[in-house]
């Protein structure tokens, strides 16, 4: 069957089949396109492609070889875009990384990566103000990081939650604690303001 006699049988069940004119013409342009799109897809990642290179940009104190500890793919084996994308979360979900994406270089039967990678700042201080009955050091004891860790803010606002608590159990059951989130975008500061309250 010649593909010209192929197109006259379709048109003539999508019209038998009550399709319209228009119809019939958008789904032929839909079908056209994504042909097309599968074939550049195809082209841009052939199968068996090799891992030439694996590295990662951006690191300024983290170590590479640190990093890289979580990644699977390897120099030599065939690219297999899902293990890079299982790759690419676990460097993500490091407590040392802010931010990460994957930049793939095709070079014929070889692929590069690179893993892209924003570190998460470090924690410029911890201060407390307000508190007059529970010293600073004592209260320090409660948080858990402190300055120089990387800075999660999960934790910084945990912290808040934790000290007004260790406050009730000394008894200051109307203490309050705040974050000063200004400090804590702006200067990567952690700076807890203290109400201990009557």
């Amino acid at each position: 069957m010649t593909p010209r006699t192929d197109a006259r049988m379709q048109r003539t069940f999508f019209l038998k089949s009550g399709w319209s004119i228009c119809a019939v013409l958008c789904f032929i342009e839909i079908l056209t396109v994504t042909i097309l799109f599968g074939a550049e897809e195809a082209k841009a990642f052939p199968e068996s492609l090799l891992i030439r290179t694996v590295k990662v940009t951006g690191l300024t104190a983290v170590e590479e070889a640190y990093v890289l500890k979580r990644v699977h793919s390897r120099t030599g084996a065939v690219y297999q875009p899902e293990l890079a994308n299982e790759d690419l979360r676990r460097i993500i979900i490091m407590p040392e990384i802010a931010a990460a994406r994957l930049e793939t270089e095709v070079e014929g039967e070889y692929i590069d990566l690179n893993f892209i990678v924003e570190e998460t700042p470090r924690i410029a201080v911890v201060k407390v103000a307000g508190n007059k009955h529970i010293t600073t050091a004592d209260l320090a004891k409660v948080l858990k990081f402190k300055e120089g860790d990387f800075l999660d803010r999960y934790l910084v606002r945990r912290g808040a939650m934790d000290l007004r608590d260790h406050y009730r159990k000394k008894g200051y059951y109307y203490a309050e604690v705040a974050l000063d989130e200004a400090s804590l975008k702006d200067k990567n500061e952690v700076a807890y303001i203290v109400t201990e309250g009557p």
